[in-house]
């Protein structure tokens, strides 16, 4: 057998590390969503390029409801987060402009009570989560790791099939009905892109840390997501355990109905067709068959839930690559003027 050249090897290893170490690093990513309670569904691309202490983000979102879809905006959002010099710079292409904004004004702005980096607040998902969190009296969590062994590539990424569930059983002071809130994680996760990952956790990390992001007041969608606080402190505890970074995961969460099946009153309808003998004279076919099938589906359509999805989101990555730096990514473009 042929001995290796040493210094090849050698060479080849160094090459290798400072592509990691060095380069540029882009990731794309793509998210759907149905919302919260149905509110709020979306999709985006989101092309993230690190390099360093610098991160260049182009996002393209847009609502998918049938109302909130006409607010969407046209064109890429481009933002510039400078970890060195403490600053956010955000661009409008079409009238070369840009913002700016330092990592002290939202700190001042988080000390003032508000949070300048989440959605407004929606006051009846607040008080929908107050109401909830005084009626009912919520046990302990149970978590599971489902270690499927199902294998998979995706994205031209060697995945591993994970499925972790937290369990969370609440029962109704008023009536002792019980009703049970499921957070599942569906993930697929790679250990090909753990270089690319962790130079993005390191950056959000150190960005996090900067802006001082734990002590932000929780509004609109934070408040929601720190209603469920438990439940995603514990998937996140079993997500430690798993291997590798997700490339694609769903998140989803539902809870069911009980206690409102129990307090609602019945409607009656008393406008249901009764089917008249003179139809039995025809086929099924005819139209005894259809009026069957009519009752049939107003009969299903008002039918109670038992189970109501809360939140789902679809994340999904598409494609990481590496590059040898570009300054001019992390910079302002010549001829732009602040706003």
């Amino acid at each position: 057998m042929k001995k290796p050249n040493v210094v090849y090897l050698l060479a080849t290893i160094i090459v290798l590390t400072a592509q990691l170490v060095f380069s540029q690093v882009t990731i794309e990513t793509y998210t759907s969503s149905n919302g919260i309670s149905g509110k709020g569904a979306f999709e985006s691309n989101i092309k993230t390029i690190l390099k360093g202490d610098a991160q260049r983000t182009e996002t393209q979102f847009k609502f998918t409801g049938s109302i909130m879809k006409h607010m969407n905006k046209k064109g890429t959002d481009i933002e510039i987060t400078r970890l060195d010099k403490e600053l956010f710079w955000h661009f409008d292409d079409q009238n070369k402009k840009y913002s700016e904004q330092t990592f002290a004004e939202i700190k001042a702005m988080i000390e003032q009570g508000t949070n300048p980096l989440d959605m407004p607040a929606q006051p009846e998902m607040e008080q929908e989560d107050e109401e909830a969190d005084s009626e009912y009296e919520w046990q302990e969590p149970v978590v599971k790791l489902d270690k499927t062994g199902e294998k998979e590539k995706i994205n031209n990424f060697n995945c591993e099939h994970y499925i972790i569930s937290v369990t969370t059983v609440g029962k109704h002071k008023a009536t002792g009905i019980s009703d049970t809130l499921l957070f599942v994680n569906d993930t697929w996760n790679t250990t090909d892109a753990n270089s690319a990952m962790e130079q993005t956790q390191n950056f959000n990390q150190k960005l996090s840390e900067k802006l001082g992001f734990e002590n932000i007041p929780q509004k609109g969608f934070s408040q929601f997501l720190n209603a469920y606080k438990d439940q995603m402190s514990e998937m996140k505890k079993e997500l430690d355990k798993v291997q590798g970074y997700p490339i694609k995961s769903e998140m989803v969460l539902t809870t069911t109905n009980h206690v409102k099946q129990q307090t609602t009153p019945d409607e009656e309808n008393d406008e249901e067709e009764s089917v008249d003998v003179t139809d039995l004279k025809g086929s099924f076919g005819g139209m005894f068959g259809k009026k069957l099938k009519k009752m049939a589906k107003k009969e299903k359509a008002n039918e109670p839930k038992l189970k109501t999805e809360v939140f789902q989101v679809v994340t999904e990555t598409k494609n990481i690559s590496y590059d040898t730096p570009k300054d001019e990514l992390f910079t302002v473009p010549q001829g732009y003027k602040l706003k």
